[in-house]
């Protein structure tokens, strides 16, 4: 055991440049160096401290830099290895979570398609270059389903392609043209991973200008709570859950506009994506929405479902990322499925209406 954390050491040492020469690592030893290193623990009690979520985000970037690092070491001597390009993928992955590395990554994914190690690796290659290019063009639908169709033209086949073109739909603003795409994902992917989210796409584009159906029991107060009892009002359906770190740092500006506009007749309704835990009651989903909500004043309606991503409610939305914010009138009308952006803004402007 001893000899293995050594020789482990040394080879985190040796992705940093600490050895110029010596004998060449076996891949399994530099594998489970990969592994060995993990990502800092994270505190949830101390989500709302500044200080330490700045520190934890230093600690994370370290992390990864440094998984990063030694498995650009793997691929140097171990170029063709059956997990390279998984790997590759994983450091690209990891990379492209700053800006600061785009250029590193593209440099690395043109030296790949041309010194061509291996046909997997340079498909993978391909895949990063796409994802560079929709991150690249942001709202501009046009230039995202552009960097789409790079990698799908070129591997049709390609199951990746579906979540491309799924990353292009959603700047596609043209809801034609949107649909369009869902509908060819469907067509042309349907067993791909993420298409049982896409009727939900659809359904999201379809929903927008009829009523917005919903019946539940709350699970605050335990009455029973629909659409029908909030006619009149505004209401913001919240896609998030207590693990979700972006919800959570959101929760002040929604407690905010709660509170602003609450008594115009804004209502807020969370469909939590907590997960029930049959298995170890102790993490039980219910238990930590009940507690969470309690601890930080949510005074609003409760959704629990119980199931994390395959809730039947949220998934049937579409749901694949939080948090995700619809926008409900006072005749009970779904009229934005991306109302996140200027959500306050959007509700008041609503809430002006007769």
């Amino acid at each position: 055991m001893k000899l293995k954390l050594l020789a482990i050491l040394a080879l985190a040492l040796m992705a940093f440049g600490a050895f110029a020469q010596g004998p060449k690592a076996s891949a399994d030893d530099m594998i489970a160096a990969i592994k060995a290193v993990q990502n800092p623990p994270f505190d949830n009690t101390k989500r709302s401290d500044k200080a330490y979520m700045a520190q934890y985000q230093q600690d994370i970037k370290a992390a990864f830099m440094k998984r990063a690092d030694l498995i650009l070491a793997f691929y140097k001597e171990y170029p063709t290895h059956e997990q390279t390009p998984a790997m590759m993928g994983q450091r690209w992955g990891m990379l492209m979570n700053w800006d600061e590395n785009l250029p590193i990554v593209q440099k690395e994914l043109d030296e790949v398609i041309t010194a061509n190690p291996s046909e997997a690796l340079v498909q993978s290659a391909y895949f990063y270059k796409a994802n560079i290019g929709l991150q690249q063009a942001g709202d501009d639908g046009r230039k995202a389903v552009a960097a789409a169709e790079i990698f799908v033209d070129k591997y049709p086949k390609d199951a990746r392609s579906a979540s491309l073109l799924g990353m292009a739909a959603d700047s596609v603003k043209d809801k034609d043209a949107k649909l369009a795409l869902y509908n060819r994902i469907l067509k042309d992917y349907p067993d791909a991973r993420g298409a049982k989210y896409i009727k939900g796409k659809i359904h999201q584009q379809e929903g927008i200008g009829k009523p917005f159906d919903l019946t539940f029991t709350d699970a605050v107060t335990g009455k029973p709570t629909s659409m029908s009892d909030l006619k009149g009002k505004v209401v913001v359906i919240d896609f998030w859950a207590t693990w979700c770190g972006p919800c959570v740092a959101e929760l002040p500006k929604m407690k905010q506009m709660y509170k602003d506009l609450h008594d115009q007749g804004l209502e807020i309704v969370s469909v939590s994506l907590d997960l029930k835990r049959d298995d170890d009651p102790t993490k039980d989903g219910l238990k930590k929405l009940t507690d969470f909500v309690a601890k930080n004043d949510m005074p609003w309606h409760h959704y629990y479902q119980g199931n994390f991503w395959d809730s039947e409610f949220s998934t049937s939305w579409g749901i694949n990322a939080i948090p995700c914010l619809f926008l409900v009138d006072k005749n009970g009308i779904l009229v934005d499925v991306e109302a996140r952006e200027g959500i306050e803004e959007k509700a008041k402007k609503l809430l002006a209406k007769s």
